[in-house]
């Protein structure tokens, strides 16, 4: 089994290239998978502490509600895919729809930190916008997830799926990785509604 670690490494990285990196529209994905990955993760973390900061009180039952509320707001967000995208003549392109929902993503993100750049002193107004924006981003994330999915499926060979879709992770938790040390020490030296905006700006 040993033995043939370094051979079936080499296919897999083989596989991953040719049918991954090499497919222009792969590519591209992979590249948006590690510049939305420099957020989704430290904005996940960040969020309960950011929303807990507006509020201007310790109810860490919140944190819960806002956390349902945004599974929800993810499922209605995926029951929407077939109107976003449409069917028959006014079908509309899975890029199209994944660029769209992309600048939706960055722009609600960039709002959110400037709520808390503009009030700084927080209270349930500016809590309730972020809370309202935030689930607003939760709905575009749902009907990106399955898209983005099915589009990148479609792009690959089903016996290289694994690989490709291996590869594709790869970027993503590379770019949450320098997303996490990069913003992360954005809100210690400055704040976390600032690093809301440096990452919606990225």
């Amino acid at each position: 089994m040993w033995r043939r670690f370094g051979e079936e490494t080499r296919a897999i990285l083989e596989a991953g290239t040719r049918y991954g990196w090499r497919n222009r529209t792969v590519r591209l994905l992979f590249l948006a998978s590690a510049v939305q990955g420099l957020f989704f993760i430290f904005g996940f973390y960040s969020w309960q502490r950011y929303f807990l900061d507006l509020l201007g009180r310790e109810l860490i039952w919140v944190n819960g509600v806002v956390t349902a509320a945004f599974a929800i707001a993810g499922i209605a967000g995926s029951a929407l895919v077939k109107r976003v995208v449409g069917d028959g003549e006014r079908r509309r392109s899975a890029g199209g729809v994944l660029a769209l929902m992309a600048l939706v993503q960055a722009a609600l993100v960039g709002v959110i930190g400037l709520v808390g750049l503009l009030a700084p002193d927080g209270g349930t107004g500016p809590f309730l916008a972020a809370v309202g924006l935030y689930l607003v981003f939760g709905v575009a994330t749902g009907v990106q997830s399955p898209v983005r999915q099915a589009f990148l499926n479609r792009e690959i060979p089903s016996a290289q799926r694994a690989t490709v879709l291996s590869l594709d992770a790869f970027f993503g938790d590379g770019g949450a990785s320098a997303g996490q040390l990069g913003l992360g020490w954005i809100s210690r030296a400055v704040s976390i509604p600032m690093a809301w905006v440096v990452g919606g700006v990225l």
